[in-house]
């Protein structure tokens, strides 16, 4: 299986960032997360992108946090792989909070 991403596109002045793990319904696992934020930081910084869309692959936007993920990390790291996902999900919701461009959910 291959790793979850986010997949960037560029329409004009629209940047679109995809969520392409549809296998397990656009589940936002770590790499996702750090994705999103990374896409939407640099994105806010563009002159050149007036406006982002967040869609994910196939048939689902986005089923929520990746419980797999979750119980392989606690199994192995219990305090801190919640901690680090907490963090995570925190960062991408700054990253939407802070950006000063239209985000549409699509």
């Amino acid at each position: 299986m291959s790793e979850p991403r986010v997949a960037e596109h560029r329409h004009g002045r629209v940047l679109e960032l995809v969520i392409d793990n549809p296998a397990q319904r656009n589940a936002l696992a770590p790499a996702i997360s750090a994705g999103l934020t990374r896409a939407l930081r640099l994105a806010n910084d563009d002159a050149s992108i007036g406006a982002i869309v967040v869609r994910g692959e196939g048939k689902h936007f986005c089923a929520g946090g990746n419980l797999k993920t979750l119980a392989d990390t606690r199994a192995s790291r219990p305090r801190q792989a919640i901690v680090e996902r907490i963090a995570g999900i925190n960062e991408l919701a700054r990253a939407l909070r802070a950006c000063g461009k239209p985000v549409v959910a699509a």
